[in-house]
């Protein structure tokens, strides 16, 4: 619900007038899907910068789990030019993702 109420307030605006970020909480779905879903719903064709939540030692074999391709999920967004300005943003545990992934 957040997400289309976010993008019929946004319409009023320029795309270039604003930072939308998106982000990812749960492992139990689809990454590739739920990003394009909220991409939809949002009425945007990228996001400015994607938040990875709860990123920890005691998580990051759920990033790492090849049934769900999470990062290769993000690198290919990223080759698409999605987001708009690809970063990588955490809300915690960027050194325990950066130890994981580097570079």
């Amino acid at each position: 619900m957040a997400e289309i109420a976010i993008g019929k307030a946004l319409r009023a605006y320029p795309r270039d007038s604003y930072y939308l970020p998106g982000h990812q909480i749960s492992a139990s779905y689809d990454p590739a899907v739920v990003f394009e879903e909220q991409l939809k719903k949002c009425g945007v064709d990228c996001f400015d910068f994607y938040l990875l939540h709860n990123i920890y030692e005691n998580s990051i074999q759920t990033y790492l789990d090849p049934r769900w391709d999470i990062i290769g999920n993000f690198r290919e967004q990223k080759r698409r030019s999605k987001p708009c300005v690809p970063t990588r943003a955490f809300r915690r545990g960027a050194s325990v993702f950066c130890r994981a992934f580097p570079g």
